[in-house]
This record gives structure tokens, sequence and C-alpha cells, in this order.
């Protein structure tokens, strides 16, 4: 048996030699971070992109569906306004022979009451003024 006068290296004093040879120096990591930077410039520039043209689509989505929204709800009010409108005509149309039925009485009495007032103006002894009579 002997004795050691060297510290046991070990596998972690192993493990970090091979990695200090295999890693590179001021230098090489001067190269890695340009690179990493590089690159990273790029896939940001691709991400945004992507993300602007993601963001486009959705928008010009969103712009249909209320354009069509917008449209759907101008047709409905619009049918509704034209259905009243020719409800309104097919009312008048129902209603006109009472319509006429109703002037035709208001100016029978109308003229019973200008008959009656002249009646009246000649019982009292006024002058009867007939365009006063028919106004």
């Amino acid at each position: 048996m002997g004795y050691a006068f060297t510290p046991d290296p070990g596998q972690f004093d192993a493990m970090a030699a091979v990695l200090r040879r295999r890693l590179p120096g001021r230098w090489g990591r001067r190269q890695v971070a340009r690179y990493l930077s590089e690159q990273s410039a790029l896939l940001l520039d691709k991400h945004i992109g992507r993300a602007r043209a993601a963001f486009h689509a959705q928008l010009s989505g969103t712009r249909r569906q209320f354009t069509s929204e917008l449209d759907r709800r101008f047709a409905d009010g619009a049918g509704r306004i034209a259905e009243a409108v020719r409800a309104a005509a097919q009312l008048r149309t129902e209603q006109a022979p009472q319509l006429n039925a109703a002037r035709h009485q208001a100016e029978t009495v109308l003229e019973q009451a200008r008959a009656l007032a002249v009646r009246f103006d000649a019982a009292a002894g006024r002058e009867v003024c007939v365009d006063a009579a028919v106004a």
C-alpha cells in the first residue's frame, strides 16, 4: 500500500478539466454571444411578423362579423318598416269605404248645421250672410 502525496482528483475535478478544455475562451464566448444575438433578432422578427399577421387576420374576421351583423340588423329594420307601410296601405284600402261613409255623413251633418244656422239667423231677424254660413 502506498501513500498518496497528491490529492485524489475524483470525478468532479476530472469533469471540470474536460469542460475547461471543451468550453470556448473569451473570444469564443463573444462569438457565441454575437451569433445568439443575431439569431434571436431573426427569430424575434419572424415571431413579430407572425403575431402581426395573426392580429390582422383576427381584426379582418371581426370586421367582417361586425359588418355582416350591421347589414343583418339594417335589413331586419328595413323589413319591419316595409311591412308596416304595407300593413298601413292595406288597412287604408280596407277602411276606405268606412272613411268615405263617415266623410259623407260628416258633410251631411255640416250642411244640416248650416241650414239650421241660417234658419236661426232668419228667425232672429238678422241678415243672413250666405258666405258666412258656407264658411
